[in-house]
């Protein structure tokens, strides 16, 4: 899914995915691009696994990368992710 990370989006993702067995989550860019992420309204690695982990989901899956990185540049977003999981 693709989304703003913010409050509100949070809250609907939480009420539709609780308990869900896979998600796609979009993860546009790596957490030091946060300010990118909330000026062009799209998500980053951090955000979107802290709302997957709050929404107890089993298998969540990162998604929808910019195309600013580069393929090593996503393995580390995908690390982030994955470590925002915990």
């Amino acid at each position: 899914m693709d989304h703003a990370a913010n409050d509100a989006n949070h809250d609907k993702i939480k009420k539709l995915f609780t308990h869900c067995d896979k998600v796609f989550i979009e993860s546009f860019y790596k957490a030091e691009d946060k300010e990118f992420a909330d000026s062009n309204y799209h998500s980053y690695s951090t955000a979107s696994a802290k709302i997957m982990k709050a929404s107890q989901v089993k298998t969540a899956i990162p998604v929808h990368f910019s195309r600013k990185y580069k393929a090593d540049e996503i393995e580390i977003l995908i690390a982030e992710f994955n470590a925002g999981l915990g």
